[in-house]
């Protein structure tokens, strides 16, 4: 599995793709993508969609297909950690069909963003979108294996904020991934693999909330217990600095983290003007996945760093093609890509 892993790597995107596609128009980019592994989808739906559109819904359906043929190959404790795993898209089905219907928005654009790579089949989902009421969407979810606490159903039927059952949905994911594996080996990196995971989303999460005026207290609720540099001490640490400058700065204490992260960056009370370090943080857990995988090549490593540099290509292509859409300059694109 990790030559299958190894050869499927070697088939992505090289960085000089990247810039090819920021010299080309939208339409260029979707015949160039025609030519390459996306060559099946585009064809497939390039028959009713096009620009931007037709790139993002293909690449989502080449994601997919690409993780599930992934899953198709393992077996035994490999198989067990591999289809956790990709339970984060099962995660992210369900909270995007909760955003459809929360901003009333039509079936086939809440499809459009679904990516069924997880045991959620795509026509399950849709059956779920269907469900008149959201408590017997989310019950259907919960009966097909989603880790989602009723206590969080009976405190959204009470308060009807969605965070409340997003933040629950994500935590459950997580405290399943951390007990998952039985070999002690195979535990150990899969294990540092997920943990770190968690203090890349718990530092994007707690500099989000941050520019967005939340006080310590309100904070901590939303971050994932289980980091690997950052513990909920020094998370709950973080959040009681005073301005996103002083928590950049203190994040870039940490070794690996001070690379990746820009020195004597300005940053306002906006989430777009700290984007970047976000975007850092993605970059550094790849650099890591890498390093990871090269010191235990013979583990499930390089399945997750294949899969990990396949979601990231999926996400660099679909801001290209909405970049370009929007206008933005070939630089500004460039600047938020994680290569």
């Amino acid at each position: 599995m990790t030559a299958r892993a190894r050869a499927k790597k070697a088939k992505l995107l090289k960085a000089d793709a990247y810039q090819k596609m920021l010299l080309m128009s939208v339409s260029e980019i979707g015949r160039m993508l025609g030519e390459s592994e996306y060559r099946r989808e585009i064809t497939e739906f390039g028959r009713t969609m096009e620009g931007a559109s037709l790139i993002e819904f293909a690449t989502y359906r080449n994601l997919a297909a690409g993780l599930k043929d992934v899953l198709h190959y393992c077996n035994s404790d490999l198989r067990e950690m591999v289809a956790s795993y990709l339970g984060k898209w099962d995660a992210h089905n369900v909270k995007t069909v909760l955003r459809g219907r929360y901003a009333s928005m039509q079936v086939e654009e809440t499809e459009a963003q679904l990516i069924p790579a997880g045991s959620f089949s795509l026509e399950f989902l849709r059956k779920l979108m269907r469900v008149e009421r959201v408590e017997d969407t989310l019950a259907g979810a919960i009966k097909a294996g989603l880790p989602l606490s009723w206590e969080a159903v009976e405190s959204y039927m009470k308060t009807r904020r969605l965070s409340t059952l997003e933040d629950d949905i994500d935590k459950g994911h997580y405290r399943k991934l951390l007990q998952t594996a039985s070999d002690e080996e195979a535990k150990m990196v899969f294990i540092a693999f997920v943990r770190r995971e968690i203090d890349v989303r718990n530092l994007q999460t707690v500099l989000r909330l941050k520019t967005e005026g939340l006080q310590p207290q309100q904070e901590l609720p939303y971050l994932v217990p289980g980091g690997l540099d950052f513990g909920m001490r020094s998370l709950r640490q973080l959040a009681e600095l005073p301005a996103v400058e002083d928590m950049v700065n203190a994040i870039r204490t940490r070794r690996r983290y001070a690379s990746a992260i820009q020195a004597n960056g300005k940053y306002g009370r906006g989430w777009a003007d700290i984007r970047l370090v976000a975007i850092g943080l993605d970059r550094m857990h790849a650099t890591e996945s890498q390093k990871l995988e090269r010191l235990y090549p013979l583990s499930i490593l390089p399945v997750l760093d294949y899969m990990l540099r396949k979601e990231l290509e999926v996400k660099n292509i679909r801001i290209v093609a909405r970049g370009k859409e929007s206008g933005l300059s070939a630089e500004e694109i460039r600047s938020v890509l994680v290569i």
